[in-house]
């Protein structure tokens, strides 16, 4: 039994690249809105730990909290500011780090996000 060779018809001629047009501006808002978002949450568990950092600092010796914290965030290429809400002497250490970044991801554009991080630490002095 021979069977006929398949063969593309005239009018299936382009398709793929049609559906490629179609589907790679999708593909690439995906790749580049994954990576952002990758980055965003690096820089917040950056701000929660630089938080934590001062948090335990001034829970030993209060007074460098924020010092320590800014210590902590050198590694991230944001800028940040630190408050004491709580310190020692008392019942806890409290240190809150705010930061500001940004999504910019293709075809749906750019949008500001503040990260924050609370450190909070038992007083031991």
């Amino acid at each position: 039994m021979n069977r006929p060779a398949c063969r593309k018809t005239r009018s299936e001629d382009g398709a793929v690249a049609a559906e490629l047009a179609l589907l790679l501006p999708v593909l690439v808002m995906l790749l580049f809105g994954i990576i952002q978002f990758g980055l965003a949450y690096n820089s917040l568990q950056g701000v929660h730990a630089a938080a934590r950092e001062g948090a335990r600092v001034g829970s030993v010796s209060p007074g460098d909290e924020c010092q320590r914290a800014s210590d902590a965030l050198d590694g991230l290429s944001i800028s940040a500011t630190c408050t004491v809400a709580q310190s020692c002497p008392g019942d806890r250490a409290i240190v809150i780090v705010e930061a500001n970044t940004s999504l910019d991801i293709p075809f749906v554009g750019s949008r500001n996000l503040t990260l924050t991080g609370r450190g909070e630490y038992r007083c031991e002095v």
